[in-house]
């Protein structure tokens, strides 16, 4: 009435019994060492900071970004380019949205009108550099203000 007692080794219990266990834990340290290695390359890349440099050559506004040229194919975009350089020679980042559009802008034209271009500028300006270079925000003096 006693049922025989088999025995088995180690390896064949392993194998029988506990192979989704280590399949699953094998699975686990891979995904686990390339998702940290992605998120360190993630990490290494973002925060590497670009170097953007202006440079008046011959009357031209030359502009590089990590030693790439940048084109300037638009005459606003040329003149924003033209204001941050001389923001920069002045060594201050900020200026008033007023006088910006008083310089960008020659023509008088409604202030819808410029602000819809003025985004759509910033935006090109931005996406040519992927990265924020020029935005618009409220003044930290007085906040009825925007400064670019």
């Amino acid at each position: 009435m006693l049922l025989p007692v088999t025995s088995m080794s180690m390896v064949e219990y392993v194998f029988r019994y506990e192979l989704l266990f280590v399949l699953g834990s094998v699975i686990g340290v891979i995904v686990l060492v390339v998702g940290f290695k992605k998120v360190n390359a993630f990490k290494k890349k973002s925060s590497s900071s670009d170097q953007i440099y202006l440079e008046l050559s011959e009357g031209q506004l030359v502009i590089q970004k990590n030693g790439d040229f940048v084109l300037m194919n638009d005459e606003y975009i040329e003149k924003i380019w033209s204001i941050i350089y001389r923001q920069k020679q002045k060594n201050e980042a900020e200026l008033m949205m007023v006088d910006f559009d008083e310089e960008l802008f020659t023509v008088s034209n409604s202030t819808s009108y410029r602000s819809k271009m003025k985004a759509k500028l910033f935006e090109e300006v931005n996406l040519g550099l992927q990265g924020f270079v020029i935005r618009a925000k409220r003044s930290s003096l007085d906040k009825r203000y925007k400064v670019i």
